[in-house]
């Protein structure tokens, strides 16, 4: 038996460097699109030991994959890098939040040489503001995440299970959220699709739910600023997603969050 399994060990031993050799690195050169905009498309046509890397500096993607799926790269890219308009996208983000809460008490009061009753209000808080850019290819998709690791994960559970987005039993441990943009050039106006999203880690790893019925898109003139929110409460499945991803408050905390969206084309990717 011992020898059988130190037969098996130098099998491994002989096996594991012939499959990292089969793996061939490759260079693409870019011209049309940035190298970071294409890493995403690139890896999900890669297999499970590829890896693609992008050098800004040259607009190159290095890949080391099978050759059978740097094909599928040299396909794909074909059909990507090609001319279209890159938009800017510019996230502002301004939030605040705290708790609230109300007390009364008896207290004696020796100014005035007799007991007061008071009661009163009490508000903490604190705000936060920040900006996050974007360079998006006209058509395509990128990702806006607004919260990593949710505590309170239970609203966002419900109205993904009442859609019929996850299954019943599923047990979420983290939640992100955030919205998908996909911007359009159409002239000098640009429509935006935005989707309310959230991953979450599962037992058997991580997914990603969208909520497409609240899904809605803002018509900007470049340049414009509008809230991404703004005109997106037109429904319940809006407002409820809409509201769970941007926040809401009560048991004695609040809190807010607005986002503003501007956009504007942007031919040359190098500016």
């Amino acid at each position: 038996m011992r020898r059988m399994w130190l037969v098996l060990f130098w099998m491994l031993l002989m096996v594991s460097p012939l499959t990292a050799q089969d793996l061939e690195v490759r260079v693409f050169q870019l011209l049309n699109r940035p190298a970071e905009a294409t890493v995403e498309p690139v890896r999900m046509v890669l297999s499970p030991a590829g890896t693609v890397m992008p050098d800004p500096r040259t607009q190159t993607l290095i890949v080391r994959d099978h050759s059978e799926a740097l094909q599928r790269v040299g396909e794909l890219l074909q059909r990507l890098d090609v001319p279209a308009p890159l938009i800017r996208l510019t996230i502002g983000f301004d939030s605040s939040a705290g708790r609230s809460g109300q007390g009364a008490g008896v207290a004696w009061d020796p100014a005035r040489d007799r007991w007061t009753v008071g009661g009163g209000i009490r508000q903490t808080g604190v705000q936060t503001g920040g900006q996050q850019n974007l360079l998006v290819m006209s058509g395509e998709e990128a990702r806006l995440i607004v919260a990593r690791d949710l505590v309170e994960i239970r609203p966002l559970w419900t109205l993904a299970r009442e859609q019929g987005l996850i299954p019943p039993g599923l047990v979420i441990r983290q939640v992100s959220t955030g919205f998908m943009v996909r911007p359009r050039a159409v002239g000098k106006q640009i429509n935006v699709e935005v989707v309310p999203w959230f991953s979450y880690l599962g037992p058997d790893g991580p997914g990603d739910v969208r909520f497409t019925e609240a899904a809605t898109t803002l018509r900007i003139t470049e340049g414009q600023t509008v809230d991404l929110a703004g005109s997106s409460f037109q429904t319940e499945a809006s407002r409820r997603a809409f509201g769970l991803v941007m926040g809401g408050g009560g048991d004695g905390s609040w809190e807010s969050a607005r986002l503003t969206l501007s956009a504007r084309i942007q031919p040359d990717w190098s500016k």
